[in-house]
């Protein structure tokens, strides 16, 4: 009898956290999240198209939107030769004039302000007896939940250090960080053409924020400055909740038809994987991406 309680409060408590867990998702989520990545994280995310040398970027003109506060234009810049003009961020949340000093303030409030979102999340990941969770989890045949823990608190403090790295930027050079609406360009974007787009962790993973209309507009401002031969990644295509966006197949029936090539790409990236499922749930079944080649 002890026994079939003992796995009643395990399995009671396993249910609470990841409940807990989902929960708290909602309430952090309820806006959008003003968070970046580095580089390390963006190959992550874009494994089969991204790289890490010198050679990849070498010529290559490339548009990172939204960016968010994101120090991968300074890796690019200072560990990678990419001359600075052939990179392009640009984000709504970047300052459009004003003081730099009160422009740098307010930004670390904003990046502040969503690392608070994701307390309830990075407290769920520290401060509960995991010994019990690890335990229920491997009764319930999810075996692998003490290192996806691991690697999402990684995530967590990688992303810290992102921001950081951010504002040093910024406060050095301003001009890199461009004010833009996804959905209408400024000229200073749009004037050009890219061999590369990368737009993370907006469309489709907010669209209970932001329209149908939105995501249509942005799609096709976006790949109207796509060089020859130039691609468009996005990623991811499910909601914040971890669900399928249904506008996707509409956007790839639209795409083809303007003379697109389209693709899903699985990014099989442990570590976006397993971020994602402590993100969404616990069934995620793996993150996606889309590839548009002009």
């Amino acid at each position: 009898m002890k026994f079939i309680s003992a796995l009643l409060v395990v399995g009671c408590t396993q249910f609470v956290s990841v409940n807990s867990s989902q929960a708290a998702s909602k309430n952090i989520f309820s806006d959008i999240g003003f968070l970046g990545r580095n580089l390390d994280l963006h190959v992550e995310m874009f494994p089969k198209d991204l790289e890490k040398t010198k050679e990849f970027y070498a010529g290559k003109n490339i548009l990172f939107v939204p960016a968010g506060p994101s120090s991968i234009k300074g890796e690019l810049v200072r560990d990678y030769d990419v001359p600075e003009e052939n990179i392009v961020t640009c984000d709504i949340e970047y300052p459009k004039g004003g003081d730099l000093e009160d422009n740098a303030r307010k930004l670390e409030e904003q990046i502040f302000s969503a690392e608070d979102r994701f307390k309830a999340l990075y407290g769920i990941a520290n401060n509960i007896n995991w010994d019990i969770i690890d335990g229920a989890a491997n009764i319930f045949g999810v075996r692998d939940l003490k290192e996806r823990r691991q690697n999402f608190i990684d995530h967590m403090n990688t992303l810290k250090e992102n921001n950081r790295v951010f504002i040093e930027d910024y406060k050095q050079h301003p001009e890199w960080m461009v004010h833009c609406d996804i959905s209408d360009l400024p000229d200073e974007v749009s004037s050009r053409q890219y061999d590369l787009i990368i737009s993370s962790n907006l469309l489709h993973l907010y669209n209970h924020v932001l329209s149908d209309e939105f995501h249509l507009k942005a799609y096709e401002q976006l790949t109207s400055l796509l060089a020859p031969g130039g691609s468009l990644l996005v990623f991811p295509l499910t909601s914040i909740m971890g669900k399928d966006h249904k506008l996707v197949d509409d956007i790839i029936v639209d795409l083809e038809s303007k003379g697109y090539r389209v693709e899903l790409v699985r990014s099989d990236s442990p570590v976006t994987n397993d971020y994602y499922k402590k993100l969404f749930k616990m069934d995620f079944e793996g993150a996606f991406y889309l590839r548009v080649t002009a």
